[in-house]
């Protein structure tokens, strides 16, 4: 994994204390400048720390349902990965991914 560099971590810093208080204290205690997963297998980059607490995470090419977004988690469930391996989905995984979920969401429609 590359080093993160001091200025970076100045940079993230300054960053959170401009967040409300809830997003500052998540994002001190889950970095954004580091991969996450979760108990499910899920590879995931925070992409957004929302007011009430929650995250916005994106799914890696080594998660569950590459590339896809989950918008309001709780990242409680997430531990710090820092593996250095997140990478990003391809537009194949991309598409596969959406038809998983779109095949679920019909198979609920039917029931």
């Amino acid at each position: 994994m590359p080093e993160i560099t001091a200025e970076q971590r100045l940079a993230y810093a300054k960053f959170i204390g401009g967040l409300p208080l809830a997003a500052q204290t998540t994002a001190e205690a889950h970095s954004g400048l580091t991969c996450h997963k979760d108990i499910m297998g899920g590879h995931f980059w925070i992409q957004v720390f929302h007011d009430d607490g929650t995250v916005w995470l994106l799914h890696g090419r080594d998660s569950t349902l590459p590339g896809l977004d989950v918008k309001n988690h709780d990242p409680e469930d997430l531990n710090i990965c820092d593996c250095g391996n997140w990478m990003p989905a391809t537009k194949e995984q991309m598409l596969a991914s959406r038809e998983i979920v779109a095949t679920i969401y019909q198979s609920g429609r039917k029931n």
